[in-house]
């Protein structure tokens, strides 16, 4: 294995003088896309996860992501909506859970 030189800044900006830049409107409305899920079960917010079976699948130019929940782990695919894991129940607050019946029923 060979030693990972980093480029000279300059020459990498002399490089790619004169292309238009792609990839960051693409990524803003990634990002903008993402940012409309929410955990289903918890009501957090969902982190971007790179996972190799999906990164880069169908077309574009950038990247995908899965979002995982950092409090219960329930993970989707935002762009399918393929849920991937549905992650830890037991970490769901409690006032989050449905009341069945109206009423919680107490414990003799």
């Amino acid at each position: 294995m060979g030693v990972f030189q980093e480029m000279d800044p300059e020459l990498a900006l002399r490089a790619i003088e004169g292309y238009q830049d792609e990839l960051s409107p693409e990524r803003a409305k990634q990002v903008e896309f993402y940012r409309g899920f929410s955990c289903p079960r918890c009501q957090c917010s969902l982190n971007e996860e790179i996972d190799a079976k999906t990164t880069f699948s169908g077309d574009g130019l950038i990247p995908k992501a899965l979002l995982r929940c950092s409090n219960c782990s329930y993970a989707i695919e935002p762009h399918t909506n393929l849920i991937v894991s549905y992650g830890n129940a037991a970490k769901t607050p409690v006032e989050i859970i449905p009341i069945i019946g109206g009423k919680y029923i107490e414990d003799p």
